[in-house]
């Protein structure tokens, strides 16, 4: 035998290597566990490719006709209708705009659906509720521009039954978690440059201009992808089935989605998703505010705090979506709630410690002298980090629960009650929170930590039965 090749010298000494070490089984697996990492997230990325065809695959690359213009301008908006003259109670209020148009096309959305077909439903909505809105924002000088925009906005609710019955139309049950997470990776893979060129053309050309000039961008760019979508999509043809009126409709609506939200076995789960649609409602709205405008963090600087989030997310969704099952995606969700009560408390320990832990000044004294400078940014780093986790979980786990929970015939209309509770409750949030706000700006985080640790309690609550699918509706209704 060539003890060369065993790794040995003529006195049987072992050599070479990490210290002589590197072929001994256990250092050799330790040392290429990065090959078997990335040999394991590739196959598993291969499956969720291979989990969305036909027409998932089409809205999953066309969705990015609409994700790169808002992952631009979206952390921006808030800032720039300040900049323009509104008021913090307005930007309140354009947001419960949006939200009370929502309710009414998230009601009537299913309704249509079921009469035009889902095709063409996406397509009404998805030009009324963005290329429309986006050129209006381009030319606004006067509130009044705001508040039209926010109202055409609110359509887009009309779009969701439509695109998720197109989405799903051609994947098997236990397909959709891997479908729905690929459609989560690709909308965030956006991420890791469209913040940065949102920064980038504040910082070049100025608040106002920037952003006028990324708007009128995004109303050409998300009027293509209406139209590679009426080229590409063959349409679902509309129900056949006997269609009640439209009061009769909504009567049917609300009666299933209560008798679904109010069973034993849901009502938890129901109480948890409507804590954190508020959460993401109120903070969607208002965190960039706080962090730019009370804070004090540079417009610039916060494009790179929402990179590293869409970094997070895209790592933790390859790494963690594929173990996604039926029989685990409630924990999934409880641990969505956990991040982003972690990260919130988090922050609030922060706030209140404007200078490093005495220990940590002691063994690292030139991280304490340029402490003011860096803190706030890596204090809104490491937050936004812990939130990014609980992101990357949410979007693939809460939709594969409603797709497998909620059965097809009823799914749209159920959606469409459920959305339209959760957007009024919203409406009623976000004109409420600026007057809490700006008293207090704390406020804003005390109220995150609150909902997001209620969300995490009935999580935990909806562990303890199973989720069964809701009953069907009587015959004749």
């Amino acid at each position: 035998m060539d003890n060369q090749k065993e790794g040995r010298d003529p006195g049987g000494q072992w050599f070479g290597g990490l210290f002589g070490l590197l072929d001994l089984p256990f250092i050799e697996v330790l040392t290429r566990w990065p090959v078997f990492l990335v040999r394991f997230e590739r196959l598993r990325i291969l499956q969720m490719l291979h989990s969305a065809r036909g027409p998932a695959l089409t809205m999953i690359w066309t969705n990015l006709f609409w994700i790169v213009p808002i992952l631009v301008f979206n952390q921006y908006a808030q800032v720039y209708a300040i900049e323009l003259g509104l008021r913090l109670e307005q930007v309140g209020y354009l947001s419960s705009v949006t939200m009370c148009f929502s309710v009414v096309f998230y009601l009537v959305g299913g309704w249509l659906t079921d009469r035009l077909g889902s095709l063409r439903c996406v397509l009404l909505f998805d030009t009324l509720s963005w290329p429309l809105p986006m050129a209006i924002l381009a030319a606004a000088d006067a509130p009044w521009h705001f508040y039209l925009a926010a109202a055409l906005a609110g359509t887009m609710t009309g779009v969701v039954p439509g695109w998720h019955a197109l989405f799903v139309s051609r994947i098997p049950p236990d397909k959709r978690a891997s479908a729905y997470g690929l459609l989560a990776i690709v909308s965030n893979l956006p991420g890791l440059l469209a913040p940065l060129a949102g920064g980038w053309m504040v910082g070049t050309f100025g608040m106002e201009l920037g952003m006028r000039l990324t708007y009128l961008a995004a109303a050409w760019l998300m009027l293509a992808g209406c139209a590679l979508r009426w080229a590409l999509i063959p349409p679902i043809p509309p129900s056949q089935k006997q269609l009640t009126d439209a009061f009769d409709a909504l009567i049917e609506q609300f009666s299933i989605y209560f008798r679904t939200a109010l069973r034993a076995d849901l009502r938890w789960f129901f109480l948890a998703v409507v804590l954190i649609n508020l959460d993401l409602a109120i903070t969607g709205v208002f965190l960039p505010i706080y962090f730019m405008k009370h804070l004090g963090l540079p417009e610039k600087d916060y494009s790179l705090v929402t990179t590293v989030a869409c970094v997070v997310r895209l790592v933790g969704m390859a790494a963690l979506v594929p173990l996604i099952r039926a029989g685990n995606i409630k924990r999934f969700l409880l641990g969505t709630a956990a991040c982003w009560a972690v990260g919130t408390a988090v922050l609030l320990a922060l706030l209140r410690a404007p200078r490093p832990p005495a220990a940590v000044a002691a063994l690292l004294p030139q991280l304490s002298a340029g402490w003011g400078e860096h803190y706030l940014l890596g204090m809104i780093l490491l937050v936004s980090t812990i939130w990014a986790v609980g992101g990357a979980l949410w979007g693939p786990a809460i939709m594969a629960q409603w797709m497998n929970v909620i059965p097809e015939d009823i799914r749209s209309r159920l959606w469409g009650a459920h959305g339209a509770v959760g957007q009024l409750l919203a409406a009623g949030a976000l004109a409420a929170v600026p007057h809490l706000y700006k008293p207090w700006p704390p406020s804003l985080i005390v109220v995150e930590l609150f909902l997001e640790s209620g969300a995490l309690l009935f999580f935990w609550l909806s562990l303890r039965g199973g989720l069964r699918p809701p009953e069907d509706p009587p015959q004749g209704s």
